[in-house]
């Protein structure tokens, strides 16, 4: 079953498009670099930064049971940190239209930012990036259905 988390009350949540491809250039909040590098800065932090994925149904923006397990756990690793940031990273597969996509993938970083947000624990801003069928995870030609691609990525680190 599908575990759809409340709406909660309005809260600031940076939006950003990845860069150029609507032909608008990037929009303000963190860019596709600021993503490589929370990456980066990731790997070079190992015990002080954490990231996890939530997985999807083609075509689905619903976080399911299992999935939502992730989503706690990042709260859990974040409230262990002195200060967290989240930034969610949405992405899909190469089905659809690439429009389609990014709008998917929208749809499902703004789920799990929701749910991120529905914690008590966490009421700041969270940043969140769409990629649509950009930054595969498995690397497939068009139109081809892969799991792994239909994710949310969670980067949790701990701010200075």
């Amino acid at each position: 079953g599908a575990v759809t988390p409340p709406t909660p009350a309005a809260r600031p949540v940076a939006y950003v498009r990845g860069t150029g491809r609507d032909g608008q250039g990037p929009k303000p909040g963190y860019t596709r670099a600021d993503i490589l590098s929370a990456r980066l800065d990731l790997q070079a932090r190992n015990n002080r930064g954490k990231s996890f994925t939530v997985y999807f149904d083609t075509g689905d923006a619903t976080i399911d049971r299992d999935d939502f397990k992730s989503v706690a756990a990042a709260c859990n690793y974040a409230a262990g940190l002195s200060k967290a940031r989240f930034v969610i990273t949405g992405h899909t597969d190469t089905v659809g239209t690439k429009t389609d996509n990014e709008a998917l993938s929208n749809m499902r970083a703004s789920a799990v930012a929701d749910a991120i947000r529905n914690d008590p624990r966490f009421r700041e801003a969270l940043s969140v990036v769409e990629f649509g069928e950009q930054s595969l995870a498995v690397a497939t030609a068009d139109n081809v259905a892969e799991p792994k691609n239909r994710r949310v990525e969670i980067l949790v680190l701990e701010q200075p």
